[in-house]
């Protein structure tokens, strides 16, 4: 980074200062995916100076907090990357630790998941020095909510360093704030399975932790009965809800992992609540703990999608799995269960849909993958007052769902559309339309000649793609006085209505049908 830092730095400064919508320049991505040692050492002194002269400013715009995280997150997925590449034994920080806490203090206050991403940074360091500091902003820094802390730590559940247990030694009586409570449990519980803990850093607290759950389970019980006296909006009721259900489930856990025998009745109340992640945790502590009714319970929860992968791992860790119906541990009961759950996380719809039906199954080539892979489409809809919303999801190779409609395509391009999107190559890009050079610019006007000549008028071209050497134009404009978004290569074009609604499709699903349909018929002939 010795001879084009400065470039970079000017440009990801011009980024993060930028007003409106602006997607990260593709020359800062690929210096910070390339980044060595030292130059994550200059990108953390380059964000230093930059939040510095931001701070002279009374409020930070909402874009550059959120840039700033982004980019945060690329140096600590970096510096987890470089971990990994390097020999265990030789924990030496790429980073200079107090120079990330520092960053971090300065963020606390305006912009708390930032810090959280620089706390990241040291768990991707993961040596004795970074360990230390992070267990000291834990402590120290004022987290707001469990989402920070969860940031903060994630990727020592991809890397548990050495000296994971000196992070629960080191918090001491901090760990029980209600912030970390729950992130710490699930971090120590996966320390034991994976072999990293040798002992439960908690094993010696089953009293404490027996009593937190039965308090836990009686918030829980209130909440079912009235919401409203835990707040009078639905989102303040779902961030109780949230927080309750996350530290119960870790609650539940820890005790069935620690062996503790005097939790069954907390358990056996935490296992009658309704929410049903509660009682796939609850009965799998009691399972654990050798209780048959634990055991059955889980068996039971497998019927249903929201309980049924979660059910089936218990069953299969404790050596039961074969008690639960065939029927329900199928590719495609599975498939189901992926959907259903991806449906139900609180950022898509936050339940699970009312109805939910296969519409197309089979098994083929897809991209990123070197095998077949068993494809599920699914329609899902949900009943409002206000009318229903119905949509696809697949689940297989990938489970996602868009806010575009797409029940007026084909079976055939919705697969594409899904595989376009998720394809990833060197070969497989594009230029928008406003940095072509003069021989993609020519390029461009050839290929819309051809839309052209396909009755599209008022063309205006958005971007230059690339496909493996062949090039195309994706362009809006109008047809049969309608708006339209195509492409073309000269030999295939694709034209679909697009419109202001949030369910149209857009031209970068325009551009992926394209993409998809060149793909599976690439490789499944």
């Amino acid at each position: 980074m010795q001879n084009s830092s400065d470039s970079w730095f000017e440009t990801a400064a011009a980024w993060l200062a930028a007003p409106g919508p602006e997607p990260l320049p593709s020359e800062v991505a690929d210096a910070l995916g390339a980044a060595d040692a030292d130059d994550l050492e200059q990108w953390i002194d380059f964000l230093q100076q930059f939040t510095a002269a931001a701070a002279t400013a009374l409020d930070w715009p909402k874009s550059s907090l959120q840039r700033l995280r982004s980019l945060l997150q690329l140096i600590a997925a970096r510096s987890l990357r470089l971990r990994l590449e390097e020999d265990s034994r030789q924990l030496i920080p790429a980073i200079e630790p107090q120079h990330v806490g520092d960053l971090a203090e300065s963020l606390i206050g305006d912009n708390p998941l930032g810090a959280a991403h620089c706390l990241q940074i040291l768990s991707a360091q993961g040596d004795p020095a970074s360990l230390e500091v992070l267990c000291g902003l834990l402590k120290e820094l004022d987290w707001q909510d469990e989402q920070c802390v969860a940031v903060a730590v994630s990727p020592l559940f991809q890397w548990p360093p050495p000296g994971l247990a000196s992070l629960f030694s080191g918090l001491g009586e901090d760990l029980w704030k209600w912030q970390l409570l729950g992130t710490m449990l699930d971090l120590a519980g996966y320390g034991v399975r994976s072999g990293k803990l040798t002992t439960h850093p908690l094993a010696n607290q089953r009293e404490r932790l027996r009593d937190l759950l039965g308090q836990t389970v009686q918030r829980l019980a209130k909440l079912e009965q009235d919401p409203q006296v835990f707040g009078q909006d639905v989102d303040s009721i779902q961030r109780v809800l949230a927080s309750a259900v996350a530290l119960t489930v870790s609650l539940c856990d820890t005790l069935g992992l620690i062996g503790d025998t005097q939790a069954e009745g907390k358990l056996n109340q935490a296992m009658v609540l309704s929410h049903r992640r509660v009682q796939t945790e609850a009965a799998g502590a009691l399972a654990r703990l050798g209780h048959a009714r634990g055991r059955e319970r889980l068996v039971e929860l497998a019927g249903d999608p929201m309980a049924r992968l979660r059910a089936i791992a218990y069953a299969e860790e404790l050596g039961f799995d074969q008690q639960i119906p065939p029927n329900l541990r199928s590719p495609q009961a599975l498939a189901e269960a992926e959907a259903v759950v991806w449906l139900a996380d609180r950022e898509r719809f936050g339940m699970p849909p009312t109805t939910l039906e296969l519409v197309d199954e089979r098994t083929q080539f897809w991209p990123s993958y070197e095998e077949p892979q068993n494809c599920f489409l699914w329609r899902f809809s949900y009943h409002f007052a206000a009318g229903e919303l119905s949509n696809y999801v697949l689940s297989g190779p990938m489970v996602f769902a868009f806010q575009a409609d797409l029940k007026a395509l084909e079976v055939d391009d919705v697969y594409a559309i899904f595989a376009g999107w998720q394809a990833e190559h060197e070969e497989i890009y594009e230029v928008p339309s406003s940095h072509f050079n003069a021989s993609q610019r020519a390029e461009s006007d050839r290929l819309l000649h051809v839309l052209e000549d396909g009755g599209i008028e008022e063309l205006r071209p958005v971007a230059l793609t690339f496909f493996f050497g062949e090039r195309a134009v994706l362009a809006t404009g109008q047809q049969h006085a309608a708006n339209v978004c195509a492409i073309s290569d000269g030999l295939e074009t694709i034209i679909q209505p697009i419109d202001q609604r949030p369910t149209s499709l857009t031209p970068d699903l325009v551009l992926a049908l394209y993409r998809g349909r060149k793909l599976l018929r690439t490789f499944n002939p």
